[in-house]
């Protein structure tokens, strides 16, 4: 497992990059998270009440065991950060999410980043949790930067 917590940040500086299994969380307004997506799926959960939010880039929808405690995987990373986040001072019921990538820019059989996409976006509707903003599918790779502090996600298509 990969985390970042509340790094303590002077205005300006640089994003924390999140990797694939990464899971960070902050209520710090001076953090800014980004990460890079091809058919990985970001999942930012943002409580607008505590002004606390997070991020989890996965790389597949489901781990091949049970249980896993592999955030690689959506069906361990999302619920993850979600916990997470409730154990800081968020509402569940407060949560909204943001989701992003799910490209299919790998040519292959097999449709990864729509299987990753559908599980991301069935966990939240299952849980309830408001959908605010949605960018998936598609042939090219997303940047996202989401300031987890105020909620604002901006998602940036990379031309392939």
């Amino acid at each position: 497992m990969r985390f970042a917590t509340d790094h303590q940040r002077s205005r300006g500086a640089p994003p924390t990059l999140i990797g694939v299994g990464g899971i960070a969380w902050s209520g710090d307004p001076a953090v800014v998270y980004s990460t890079l997506l091809g058919s990985c799926i970001a999942v930012c959960l943002f409580d607008q009440q505590s002004l606390k939010g997070g991020i989890t880039h996965f790389l597949l929808a489901e781990a091949p065991e049970t249980p896993s405690d592999d955030t690689r995987y959506g069906d361990v990373a999302v619920p993850l950060l979600a916990e997470s986040l409730c154990q800081v001072g968020c509402s569940f019921s407060r949560l909204q999410a943001i989701v992003a990538g799910g490209s299919d820019v790998l040519n292959n059989m097999k449709p990864i980043g729509t299987e990753n996409t559908a599980y991301a976006l069935a966990w939240l509707r299952e849980k309830r949790v408001p959908i605010i903003r949605k960018d998936v599918g598609g042939g090219s790779a997303r940047r996202v930067r989401f300031s987890p502090s105020t909620g604002v996600c901006e998602i940036t298509t990379i031309a392939s």
